[in-house]
C-alpha cells in the first residue's frame, strides 16, 4: 500500500503533503530533522522554529494500491493547498524529490547540458572530489567535539534505527568485525567499577528499569537458554560470593503461606505417606508368601 500523509500547522492551517509506504516512520524522520534544524524544506523548518513542535499535527490523508495513484493524488492535493495559500511544499510532488524517475533524471541532465559551471561550483567540486587522507584541523575537531557534548539521540531517532536494523541479518564480515572489536574487552580492559557505581547500576535495572520487566520469557527463549547452558561446567563460587548470597537470603522477608498453598502441601504429604504404606504392605505380603511370617513380627 501507498500512503499520503500530512504535517499541518494547527495555528495557520498551512500543510506539508508527502507520500510513503511507511508513513509512521517517514513522519518520525521529518520530525527528527525539524527538531535538529536540518530539514530540507526551509519554509517548513522556519515555521517549526517559529511556532514550535506542539503547533504541528500529522495524520494519514489517504491510502492507495499503486504508485501511479498516489503520485496523482499527491500532485492534486499540493496544487489545491497551494491555490489556497496553505502549502509548505516547494515541489509539485508525484515522483518524490529524493528518488526521481529515469525520465525525470534525463530531463535534469538535458537541462544542464552545455551550461558552464561557475567558479564557485568548480571550486566546490574540486574540494569534494577526493577526501582520501583528509585530516581535520585541531580547531575543527574541537568544534565538532563541543557540538556533540551533551547530545543524546531522541526516542524518535532510536526507534528509526531499531526499525532499520530489526530483522536485518549480519554478514560474515560484520560478525567478524564485531568479534574482533569485542575481544579482550578493549573499552574497559583493566578497569573496575566502584562500589558506588555498581550500586547505581543495580538500582537502575530494578523494577521498570529492567529491560525484561513485565516481559515473560517465551518458550523459544527458554529453549535457547537451555541449549546454551547445556554441558557448561559450573564455576565454583568464591567465599566472598557465598557470603553475599547468605546475607541476601537473610534479608529476604518470607511471605505468609496462603490457606490454598497449605492445603496443597498437606495433600502432597498425604499422597507420599499413602505410597509408603502401599510399598510396605507389598513388601510384607511378598515376605509372608516366602517365609510364612511377617517381616515385622517379633
Amino acid at each position: 500500500m501507498f500512503y499520503l500523509y500530512v504535517l499541518q500547522n494547527t495555528i495557520t492551517d498551512k500543510t506539508y503533503v508527502g507520500q510513503s509506504v511507511n508513513p509512521v516512520s517517514r513522519l518520525k524522520v521529518h520530525r527528527h530533522s525539524l527538531n535538529r534544524g536540518a530539514h530540507q524544506n526551509c519554509y517548513l523548518q522556519n515555521a517549526w522554529a517559529k511556532y514550535g513542535k506542539d503547533a504541528f499535527e500529522s495524520y494519514i490523508l489517504a491510502e492507495f494500491s499503486s504508485k501511479e495513484e498516489v503520485d496523482e493524488a499527491e500532485k492534486f492535493y499540493i496544487r489545491w493547498f497551494k491555490a489556497q495559500g496553505l502549502s509548505y511544499n516547494n515541489v509539485d510532488g508525484g515522483e518524490g524529490l529524493c528518488n526521481p524517475s529515469a525520465e525525470t533524471r534525463e530531463k535534469i541532465r538535458l537541462a544542464h547540458l552545455g551550461r558552464p559551471s561557475t567558479e564557485a561550483q568548480r571550486a566546490a567540486l574540486e574540494l569534494g572530489r577526493d577526501k582520501t587522507g583528509f585530516v581535520h584541523s585541531e580547531e575543527s575537531k574541537q568544534k565538532m567535539s563541543n557540538a556533540k557534548q551533551g547530545w543524546r539521540p531522541s526516542p524518535e531517532l532510536i526507534e528509526i534505527v531499531k526499525q532499520i536494523h530489526t530483522g536485518r541479518p549480519k554478514s560474515e564480515e560484520e560478525r567478524r568485525k564485531l568479534s574482533e572489536a569485542n575481544k579482550g574487552n578493549q573499552n574497559f580492559l583493566g578497569k573496575h567499577h566502584t562500589e558506588e557505581m555498581k550500586q547505581k547500576m543495580s538500582e537502575a535495572r530494578k523494577g521498570e528499569g529492567n529491560p525484561m520487566y513485565g516481559k515473560p520469557a517465551t518458550e523459544e527463549r527458554k529453549r535457547r537458554l537451555s541449549e546454551t547452558t547445556k554441558g557448561r561446567p559450573g564455576k565454583p563460587l568464591t567465599e566472598e560470593a557465598k557470603q553475599k548470597i547468605r546475607e541476601a537470603r537473610a534479608k529476604q522477608v518470607m511471605k505468609p503461606v496462603s490457606e490454598e498453598t497449605k492445603e496443597k502441601i498437606r495433600q502432597k504429604a498425604n499422597e507420599r505417606a499413602a505410597k509408603k504404606r502401599e510399598a510396605k504392605a507389598q513388601v510384607d505380603h511378598e515376605f509372608h508368601g516366602v517365609t510364612g511370617e511377617s517381616p515385622t513380627a517379633e
